[in-house]
């Protein structure tokens, strides 16, 4: 038994460290990064139980010569491009997904499932022009304050999983 949403947050993510669940590659290769956060509100039917919402984030950076490597920007044609980036790297995220559950076991088992939709998706998938897009977003966003940005904007990419 979890006493204290810590405690059940620290398990959940070691559990996906455990199962190898931290780190999944796409299609092109690039490895994106699982992220969880567990938070416990009130049931709004039931007075008595809680319900527990795991927020699950998946992201990645890539560099200019990632995007390259991977053919979502050209060396010569997108030179522009290549040059606006420097040698920054590009967050990219996917849309958080929330899922909620009365129990930490049930949230245990829509996980595994969501992550082995999540790997045949992303293995399936060729996010070249969703990426392409996001690189674009993001050097708008570097040229309006001046300075690359740490964190993506809320404009994610939705696998749809």
């Amino acid at each position: 038994m979890i006493v204290s949403l810590t405690s059940a947050d620290a398990e959940f993510n070691h559990w996906v460290a455990e199962n190898s669940y931290r780190h999944l590659s796409d299609l092109t290769g690039d490895i994106w990064e699982l992220d969880l956060r567990l938070e416990q509100r009130p049931h709004p039917h039931d007075v008595v139980m809680p319900l527990y919402r795991l927020h699950i984030r998946l992201t990645t950076e890539v560099s200019g010569v990632d995007l390259v490597k991977a053919g979502v920007l050209n060396k010569d044609s997108d030179r522009r491009l290549l040059d606006l980036i420097g040698d920054d790297e590009v967050p990219l995220a996917v849309k958080t997904l929330t899922i909620e559950g009365k129990s930490l076991d049930r949230l245990r088992s829509d996980l595994a499932s969501y992550i082995y939709k999540l790997r045949n998706t992303l293995k399936k998938r060729d996010l070249t022009e969703v990426k392409r897009r996001l690189v674009g977003s993001w050097i708008d966003r570097k040229s309006l304050f001046g300075h690359a940005l740490s964190e993506p904007p809320d404009d994610k990419i939705d696998l749809d999983v």
